[in-house]
């Protein structure tokens, strides 16, 4: 083989080899470019989730207001009937208290009867004894 045809050959496969990584850098590029944007589409989609998170924290929460309002109702209830319940108690303590100053009353009513009869009767025997028994002097 001459030189020149071995030259020719070393050409064309340098050529050869050139086209063939030609493409592969054809093809692979593309593919690099497009994982380093879907890594940064993703950070940057980390970093929005977790500002929307932490603006999310400082939310109040939403509440059913259906559920808030059968609660309400529900306490309404509770506490109607244990005001009825207190209502009921009181006036049976007021209908006692009532009777116990009645009977107390008559019992007081009864004892200033008596006691103005004994002073009628002290009064009477101190007469007597004064008509009895005459005074020294």
């Amino acid at each position: 083989m001459e030189i020149t045809e071995i030259i020719n050959l070393i050409i064309s496969v340098l050529t050869l080899g050139s086209i063939i990584f030609g493409v592969f850098l054809y093809f692979k590029n593309p593919q690099i470019k497009l994982e380093k944007k879907q890594e940064l589409i993703e950070e940057r989609n980390k970093k929005e989730l977790a500002i929307n998170e932490e603006r999310d924290k400082n939310k109040a929460e939403r509440i059913d207001f259906g559920i808030l309002k059968t609660q309400f109702d529900m306490m309404c209830k509770i506490n109607s009937d244990t005001f009825a319940k207190l209502e009921l108690q009181i006036k049976d303590a007021f209908a006692i208290a009532n009777n116990h100053t009645n009977e107390t009353d008559s019992k007081v009513t009864g004892l200033v009867v008596e006691v103005g009869n004994l002073r009628n009767d002290v009064t009477r025997l101190g007469t007597i004894i004064e008509e009895r028994i005459p005074k020294k002097v």
